[in-house]
């Protein structure tokens, strides 16, 4: 149980030194306060960030960089938006025309099914961000 633990803590001390080089806003930092695994806080924040940049690149949020962006940025962003960033991240297409084809060709830079699948989550998963207070 010390070992799982000394991960964790390991982890969140990651998370904290990438949130930290990148000057991620606070209302962005608060998405993790909840997370309980600190690697599943992690790989979000990998999600996340790359949602980010898409957003930034494409002129979605009109900034340079995510430590500019504040929380009423994202209210010009849509759903159709979110739906276009995943679908550039679609990683497989069909070898050939025939559907029979087991066979799916690898894009570079493109997700896996499987991690797409995993991002779309990440964007419905709900969070509460309030402290529960102590008692």
């Amino acid at each position: 149980m010390i070992y799982k633990q000394e991960i964790q803590n390991k982890n969140a001390e990651k998370l904290k030194r990438k949130l930290e080089s990148e000057q991620v806003p606070d209302f962005i930092k608060d998405f993790f306060f909840n997370i309980r695994s600190s690697l599943g806080a992690l790989n979000y924040w990998v999600a996340i960030k790359d949602l980010l940049k898409y957003l930034l690149e494409n002129k979605i949020i009109n900034k340079s960089c995510i430590s500019e962006i504040t929380s009423t940025d994202f209210v010009g962003v849509k759903s159709v938006h979110i739906n276009n960033y995943l679908n550039s991240k679609d990683k497989t297409i069909s070898a050939t025309e025939d559907s029979s084809n087991p066979y799916l060709i690898r894009v570079p830079g493109m997700l896996s099914p499987t991690t797409l699948r995993t991002r779309k989550n990440i964007g419905s998963t709900p969070k509460v961000v309030e402290k529960v207070p102590e008692l």
